[in-house]
């Protein structure tokens, strides 16, 4: 029996749900740890008379798809968990000096992508494994920043698997897909504003968004689900800073802040990605202080109805 490993993991945004898109529209992920994306066999059970003391029967019902797919995100590629998170982007501006802009808002509706992983044996004579998800979607995402770059572990939901094992299975062709590679996005600059007063804030940040996806069945469509809705969008982290007994003041005063968090390349300034908050609830805590250490200042943060968030990405990418 031969050892496989991972080789290859290409996702593609679908046009139509469940449909694959051209080879030539998937781009290759640089995926960082486990792609723990599986399909699940479900059973229910009933109750039976029966002459044993087993009185359980097992039956299959639906296939469920699942898992995560965490990449390394640079000033390319964080493209896709921002538009299946929050939602592609309307809009599309030429910035006229090489680089283009695109703001991403949960207002949008979301995509549902491709995602084929390809397996292969570290002896010849096997063939590889493939493995096709189609229709799924992308249930939420969080970006973790601590001094170190940029991780979105993105979680999916949802879709139909086919593998190379199924009669008829055609693979799509992993070599045309293409390469987004750039710098890696490190060392966040966090700001939060209140009362028209600004402070720093950057040793730690984090954001979750989530979309509440929930996986609906027909009778008669076969043993996935065939429904995905989309349901309410959350947003919500926490920040993390150095000791400021002025802002911890105004954050005692008022519940309510604007922040904003840019990361920007480091050769070409022009490149830069920035997420901004805007009246976003927020909810401090003191830290304990330690000996011989720096004080330091946290705060979890909740956007809700009477907020205002937006992710906007300036890159040299024409068109994704």
């Amino acid at each position: 029996m031969s050892q496989f490993n991972l080789k290859s993991v290409i996702i593609g945004v679908e046009t139509t749900k469940g449909v694959a898109p051209a080879a030539a529209s998937f781009y290759k992920l640089p995926i960082n740890g486990e792609i723990g994306l599986s399909v699940q066999s479900n059973s229910g059970s009933n109750n039976v008379l029966s002459d044993s003391r087993l009185a359980n029967e097992e039956y299959e019902t639906t296939k469920t798809v699942s898992g995560n797919i965490p990449i390394s995100a640079d000033y390319k590629n964080v493209y896709f968990p921002l538009a299946l998170g929050m939602g592609k982007p309307a809009v599309v501006t030429d910035n006229t000096d090489g680089t283009f802009t695109r703001i991403f808002t949960p207002l949008n509706c979301q995509e549902t992508v491709t995602v084929q992983r390809r397996l292969s044996p570290l002896c010849v004579g096997a063939n590889d494994f493939i493995e096709t998800f189609k229709g799924v979607g992308i249930d939420g995402w969080s970006i973790n920043i601590q001094d170190e770059k940029l991780q979105v572990p993105m979680t999916a939901k949802g879709g139909v698997v086919t593998d190379s094992n199924d009669t008829g299975f055609t693979a799509i062709d992993d070599t045309v897909a293409k390469q987004l590679t750039d710098n890696d996005i490190r060392k966040a600059h966090a700001v939060l504003t209140k009362g028209g007063i600004k402070y720093n804030l950057s040793n730690q940040l984090s954001i979750q968004i989530g979309n509440a996806l929930s996986e609906q069945w027909y009778i008669g469509d076969g043993e996935f689900p065939s429904g995905l809705d989309l349901g309410a969008f959350t947003m919500n982290g926490s920040i993390a800073g150095v000791f400021d007994a002025a802002f911890l003041k105004t954050a005692k005063d008022s519940a309510r802040s604007d922040f904003n968090v840019v990361f920007t390349h480091p050769v070409n300034p022009l490149i830069k990605l920035t997420f901004t908050l805007t009246n976003v609830f927020l909810k401090y805590k003191t830290e304990p202080f330690k000996v011989g250490e720096k004080a330091t200042l946290s705060f979890d943060w909740v956007a809700d109805i009477h907020s205002t968030v937006s992710a906007t990405l300036t890159n040299e990418v024409a068109v994704y």
